[in-house]
C-alpha cells in the first residue's frame, strides 16, 4: 500500500491500516495460557464465506498447537456439543446470530467444562463471562466511525490522498478473575502487573489510613516506643526504691534453738534446752549523704529517661511518617511505571501498522516487543518496591506484615503539615530572611531538644555526685538502730520455772556513727574521676548542641531545595510530553527513526518519576526539619503554632523586619 508520512499520498485514495487483531489476540492468549488444542468458534456465514481462517491457521502451524474450527450459528448447545472433548482453550470471535441469552449458556457452559475462553470483540464480552481479551473496544465499531469520518470529511472537501492511515487501538489485557477462578486459571506475576483484573477477590481493607493517623497509631502501637516507655516506669520504681532507703526500715525475725541439756542445766533458765524468739528490728538513716545523692541522682536518671523516650517518640514520628510516604512513592511510581507500559504498547501497534504498509520492516516490532518486555520487569520491581514499603509501615505500627490498608495522597496543603499555613512562604522567599529564619529554628530546637535535656539531667546527676564524692571527707553517716528479743516459748532442761520469771524481753538502741579517716587515696580518686567524667559529659552536651544545629540547617537547606525542585520537576515532566508528543507524531509520520522514539519515552519516563519523588522528597525532608527542631506539627494545637508564629515575629522584629514586611 501507498504510505507517505501518515498518509496514502495516492490521488483519491485512502485506507485503514491496523494491526491484525486475530494474530495480536492469539499471541496474548497463548502467552496468557500456552494451549495445546484451541477451538475456534466461528460465525458461520463468515467462515463459508472466507473458507477457513487463514490467520489462525497460520499461527497454529507456526506455533504449533492443535486447531478446530467450529461453524456457529445461533444455538450455543450445539456450538459446545461441537467442542472436542481434549480442547484445552477456545478463541471467541464475534457471533451476531447469537441472543444475549444464548451467549450467556455459551459463557456458563464453557466455564462448566472448565475451559479458558478469549474474546475478540474485547472488554464487554469479558464482562459478560469470557475469560480474557486484549481489546478495550470493539475494533469493527472503531473502522465503523473511522470510515464514517473519512467519508465525511471528503464531501467536505478534503483530498483522499491526505487522510490518516494508521487507526490507534486502545488495548489492555483485560482478565474476568471470576470466570478464570472458575475454570482453575490464574495468571502468572508478569500479567497481573498491567492486566486490569475485573471480579477479583481483593482483601478488604479495614484500614484506611492518612498521615495523621499513622502517626496517632503508632504513638500507642509501636514496639520500640512501647519499650522505652516500659523503661520509664520500672525508672519510676527504681526512684522509689531509692527513697525508701532514706525512710525507717522495719523487720520481724523468728529464731529456734535447741541446745543439749547439761549445757542449758548449767545456764540456770537463762538459755533453755529449747527456745522459740521473735525480734523486732528498726533502723533509721539520721544523716547519709550517700543515701541522700542516690535519691537524687536516681531522680536525675528518671529525668532522663523520660526525655530519651521524648527522642524515641520523635524518631518514631519520623520513621513513621516517612514510611506512609514511602508507600505513597511506590503507588505513584508503580503508576507511571503503568502508564509507560501502556505507551510502549500503543507505539507496538504503531510500528505494526507501519510494517504492514510496508513503510518499516519487523526489526521496529521486535524492539519495542524487547521494550515492552523490559517494561514490564520495571512495572514488576515498581509493584515489589510498593510490597515492601507497606510491609516496613506495617512493622512500624506493629500490625500484621501484610494486612491490607487504603491510603490518601498528601499534599502540601495537609493541615497536618507545616507547609498548609500560607504564611510560612513568606518568610523563605529570600535569602535574609530564611538565614533568621535558620537562626530562630536553631535556638527553638536547642531550647525543646530532648537530647540536649537528656544530657542536661546527666550533668546535674554527675554534679550531684561529686558533691557527694567531696562531702564524704567531713560529712559522717550517722544512723539509728532499735531492735527487741523476745522468748516467745522455751521448753526442756534449763526452762524457766520460777513463780516470778525473769523478764524475757531484751532490747538495744544505738547510735552508729562513721567517718572514713583512711582510704589509701581511694576517696580522693573518686573525685577525680568524677570530675572527669562531668568535664566529659559537658563536652558531649556541646558536641550535641552543635549536631542538632547542623542537623536543623543541613534539614532546612535540604527542604529550600526540595520544595522548589517540585515546580521545577513539573515544568520539565510538561517539557518532555510535548516533546514526546511531537516524536511519536514524526515517527508515525516516517521522519524520526526509533531510538529517538524510545529516547523521548524514557525522557518522559524519568522526568515524571522526578516529578513524583519531587513531592515526596520535600514531604520527607520536612520530617526531617520538624524532627531536627523537636516538635512536629502533627501534635500542636492551633493555639501552639499561633504562639509560635508570634515568637517568629517578634524575633523578626529585633532584627529590624516587620510581621507586614514578611507576609
Amino acid at each position: 500500500f501507498p504510505y507517505r508520512n501518515g498518509v496514502s499520498g495516492k490521488t483519491n485514495f485512502t485506507y485503514i491500516a491496523a494491526p491484525s487483531a486475530t494474530r495480536r489476540d492469539l499471541k496474548a492468549f497463548y502467552e496468557l495460557m500456552p494451549f495445546r488444542h484451541l477451538a475456534l468458534l466461528v460465525n458461520r456465514s463468515y467462515l463459508e464465506a472466507l473458507s477457513g481462517a487463514d490467520i489462525v491457521k497460520q499461527m497454529a502451524r507456526e506455533t504449533g498447537f492443535r486447531l478446530t474450527e467450529i461453524p456457529v450459528s445461533g444455538d450455543p448447545g450445539k456450538a459446545l456439543e461441537a467442542i472436542p472433548a481434549d480442547a484445552d482453550a477456545v478463541y471467541v470471535t464475534p457471533l451476531p446470530q447469537m441472543t444475549e441469552q444464548g451467549f450467556s449458556f455459551l459463557v456458563e457452559g464453557l466455564k462448566q467444562r472448565r475451559l479458558p475462553s478469549f474474546s475478540l470483540l474485547g472488554r464487554p464480552e469479558v464482562t459478560k463471562g469470557l475469560m480474557a481479551t486484549v481489546a478495550q473496544q470493539t475494533k469493527l465499531q472503531q473502522l465503523a466511525r473511522r470510515t464514517a469520518l473519512n467519508i465525511q470529511r471528503i464531501l467536505l472537501g478534503e483530498k483522499a490522498s491526505e487522510l490518516p492511515v494508521p487507526i490507534d487501538q486502545t488495548e489492555q489485557l483485560v482478565i474476568n478473575m471470576k470466570t478464570a477462578r472458575a475454570v482453575g486459571f490464574y495468571p502468572q506475576w508478569k500479567f497481573l502487573t498491567d492486566a486490569e483484573l475485573l471480579n477479583q477477590e481483593k482483601p478488604v481493607p479495614e484500614r484506611v489510613l492518612t498521615l495523621s493517623q499513622v502517626v496517632q497509631q503508632a504513638m500507642s502501637g509501636n514496639l520500640d516506643l512501647i519499650q522505652q516507655t516500659r523503661v520509664v516506669s520500672a525508672g519510676e520504681q527504681q526512684v522509689r526504691s531509692s527513697r525508701s532507703e532514706l525512710l525507717p526500715q522495719i523487720s520481724f525475725g523468728l529464731s529456734a534453738q535447741k541446745i543439749d541439756g547439761d549445757r542449758a542445766s548449767a545456764q540456770q533458765g537463762l538459755n533453755p534446752e529449747t527456745a522459740l524468739r521473735g525480734t523486732l528490728s528498726l533502723s533509721q538513716p539520721v544523716l547519709s549523704e550517700s543515701r541522700r545523692a542516690s535519691y537524687d541522682i536516681e531522680k536525675y536518671g528518671q529525668n532522663a529517661r523520660v526525655h530519651a523516650l521524648e527522642q524515641t517518640r520523635l524518631d518514631v514520628v519520623e520513621e513513621v511518617a516517612v514510611a506512609y510516604l514511602d508507600v505513597l512513592r511506590a503507588k505513584t511510581l508503580q503508576r507511571i511505571q503503568r502508564e509507560n507500559l501502556k505507551l510502549t504498547r500503543t507505539n507496538l501497534r504503531l510500528a505494526e501498522v507501519r510494517e504492514q504498509v510496508g513503510f518499516s520492516g519487523p526489526s521496529e516490532v521486535f524492539r519495542w516487543q524487547s521494550q515492552i518486555a523490559t517494561d514490564r520487569q520495571n512495572l514488576i520491581q515498581a509493584d515489589v518496591q510498593r510490597e515492601l514499603a507497606q510491609i516496613n509501615l506495617n512493622r512500624i505500627l506493629n500490625m500484621p506484615a501484610e494486612a491490607p490498608f487504603e491510603t490518601t495522597e498528601v499534599g502540601l496543603d495537609d493541615p497536618s503539615l507545616f507547609t498548609s499555613d500560607k504564611r510560612f512562604t513568606g518568610y523563605i522567599d529570600n535569602p535574609f530572611s530564611f538565614d533568621l529564619l535558620r537562626r530562630f529554628v536553631v535556638a527553638d530546637s536547642l531550647q525543646r531538644s530532648p537530647e540536649v535535656k537528656r544530657l542536661q539531667e546527666n550533668i546535674a546527676s554527675q554534679e550531684r555526685l561529686l558533691k557527694a564524692s567531696k562531702r564524704v571527707f567531713y560529712m559522717p553517716e550517722v544512723s539509728l538502730d532499735a531492735s527487741a528479743t523476745r522468748l516467745l516459748a522455751d521448753g526442756g532442761d534449763g526452762q524457766n520455772t520460777a513463780s516470778s520469771p525473769a523478764d524475757e524481753t531484751d532490747y538495744t538502741i544505738g547510735l552508729n556513727l562513721s567517718l572514713p579517716l583512711y582510704t589509701s587515696g581511694r576517696l580522693t580518686s573518686e573525685v577525680r574521676r568524677v570530675h572527669e567524667e562531668l568535664a566529659g559529659l559537658r563536652a558531649q552536651q556541646s558536641a550535641v548542641r552543635n549536631q542538632i544545629e547542623q542537623r536543623v540547617r543541613n534539614a532546612m537547606h535540604t527542604a529550600r531545595g526540595s520544595f522548589a525542585a517540585i515546580d521545577l520537576s513539573r515544568d520539565a515532566a510538561d517539557a518532555a510530553h510535548r516533546s514526546l508528543k511531537l516524536v511519536r507524531d514524526s515517527y508515525s509520520n516516517g521522519t524520526v527513526s526509533i531510538i529517538e522514539l524510545i529516547d523521548a519515552q524514557n525522557a518522559a519516563l524519568i522526568a515524571d518519576q522526578q516529578a513524583a519523588n519531587a513531592v515526596y522528597d520535600f514531604l520527607a525532608d520536612l520530617m526531617e526539619v520538624e524532627r531536627a527542631s523537636g516538635s512536629f506539627n502533627f501534635f500542636a494545637k492551633p493555639s501552639d503554632r499561633e504562639s509560635w508564629y508570634l515568637r517568629l515575629d517578634d524575633y523578626f522584629a529585633q532584627n529590624g523586619i516587620s510581621r507586614r514586611e514578611v507576609n
